[in-house]
């Protein structure tokens, strides 16, 4: 038991035995009605007090600090059953079609089957989600892996995250190393030291260090250090800017459709369609329409359509 649970027990304890003993002065005739009156009516505000004030500091004090909330060993949430109000625990497990009405601040967290969580979730050690989920708020966790369908409408921040399958995020991603199949929307920032992506990813705004994807994908902004992407299907983007940057077909139609692509070192490119492009050694390969391109050294492809080119 915490010390504020027991503080507010104790105190609880000593009213009730005030409240006796002045009822019994009462009976006895030893004070007027008017008194008796006002004296419970101040106990009565000072043991709804002591309530609140536990209250507020169980609410207000992190799970699993002193003072706070404690940690239970287990919450298990399975079938058709709902568990109302926040969660403080070691490990949750929900499975079946179960909803939890409140937060959830736990060191472990599993889901699977149907599940709704109406407010964020912490893990302290790792977050899996399985079948089809929604997080009305943020998730944070260390380790964080997703499959299925799932619905975020916060944020998402953490060492790793790895997701596969039908994912939307509302809010920014920020993690170390972050791992995307599938259909993954996020729409906000996405910020990661490495970043991989394949399939159908429909992205914001990128930061990383180095970025691998492959797929029919769509982005806005791209700022990394390395880039190298591979073209399936129409490709849609607003600029990327990076050190070396390699962008090829990986089949046959794959193609980008981009404003600018700007590399401070090589830039590699095949299948692309850009207004302008700019980098230290460029070379332009087949299926590539430019608008202009600048750079050092640059090489253009036969078989690629470029308006201007500029040597710097």
């Amino acid at each position: 038991m915490s010390r504020a649970i027991y503080s507010s027990e104790v105190k609880n304890m000593e009213l009730k035995e005030m409240l006796r003993k002045l009822d019994e002065r009462f009976a006895g005739g030893e004070i007027t009605e008017e008194t008796y009156k006002e004296i419970k009516r101040r106990y009565d505000e000072e043991a709804a007090g002591a309530q609140k004030s536990h209250f507020d500091s169980e609410n207000k004090l992190p799970c699993g600090t002193p003072g706070g909330r404690e940690r239970v060993p287990l919450v298990r949430v399975s079938g058709t059953n709902d568990y109302d109000g926040n969660v403080c625990a070691v490990k949750v497990d929900v499975s079946g079609a179960s909803d939890v009405n409140g937060d959830v601040d736990a060191e472990s967290v599993v889901i699977s089957g149907s599940c709704d969580v109406s407010g964020s979730v912490k893990a302290s050690k790792a977050f899996f989600a399985s079948g089809s989920s929604d997080i009305a708020g943020d998730i944070v966790s260390p380790d964080i892996r997703i499959s299925g369908a799932c619905e975020i409408g916060g944020n998402v921040s953490g060492d790793a995250l790895d997701i596969s399958g039908a994912c939307e995020i509302n809010g920014d991603v920020t993690v170390g190393k972050c791992n995307l199949s599938g259909a993954v929307d996020v729409r906000g920032t996405l910020r990661a030291i490495t970043l991989k992506f394949t399939g159908a990813s429909d992205l914001h705004d990128i930061e990383a260090e180095t970025v691998e994807g492959r797929g029919a994908f769509e982005f806005g902004k791209m700022t990394a250090k390395t880039v190298k992407l591979g073209l399936v299907d129409t490709a849609k983007a607003v600029s990327v800017d990076a050190g070396d940057i390699e962008i090829k077909r990986h089949r046959d139609d794959g193609r980008l459709e981009i404003e600018r692509i700007s590399a401070k070192g090589r830039l590699d490119i095949d299948g692309v369609t850009a207004n302008e492009v700019t980098g230290d050694e460029v070379a332009i390969g087949p299926n590539c329409r430019i608008g202009s391109v600048k750079g050092r050294k640059i090489a253009v492809d036969k078989k690629a359509t470029v308006d201007k080119v500029t040597e710097l």
